[in-house]
């Protein structure tokens, strides 16, 4: 999702646009949720041309990125059922200061580093505890 471009039909946009958590880089992970919530079949890939600049991106390093992953685990609580699971990896994550972020990022697990990102929807071999151990090694 983190590319510059994004489009929604008016009658989507309006129906989404309030009581928004996120107003930073993380939105667009907002507006996607809320638009598969309310049409699980609403969301659709649309050809445009595109040119993608390294030289302009505002996401080249990785401080945005600890602050994307908190305002995705806060969407998970406004937006998600209370699951137990899900509330180990958000309470994990708000814990999570910029130095165990660095330190995460540099040791991502085989699990992750290898897998396709198309498979991670029933993804369950990593736990909070797991990432808690690479934290207490590093």
């Amino acid at each position: 999702t983190q590319c510059g471009f994004k489009a929604f039909r008016t009658e989507s946009a309006q129906a989404i646009l309030h009581d928004l958590l996120e107003r930073g880089f993380a939105f667009d992970v907002e507006l996607l949720l809320k638009i598969e919530q309310r049409n699980p079949d609403g969301i659709a890939k649309a050809p445009i041309a595109w040119i993608d600049s390294e030289a302009e991106s505002t996401t080249t390093a990785l401080s945005p990125y600890l602050t994307m992953l908190r305002s995705i685990a806060s969407m998970n609580r406004k937006y998600l059922p209370a699951d137990p699971k899900s509330e180990a990896f958000v309470s994990f994550v708000e814990s999570l200061d910029e130095s165990q972020w660095n330190q995460l990022v540099e040791n991502v697990p085989d699990a992750i580093a290898t897998r396709n990102p198309a498979h991670f929807g029933q993804f369950d071999e990593i736990s909070p505890n797991d990432l808690n151990a690479i934290l207490q090694d590093a």
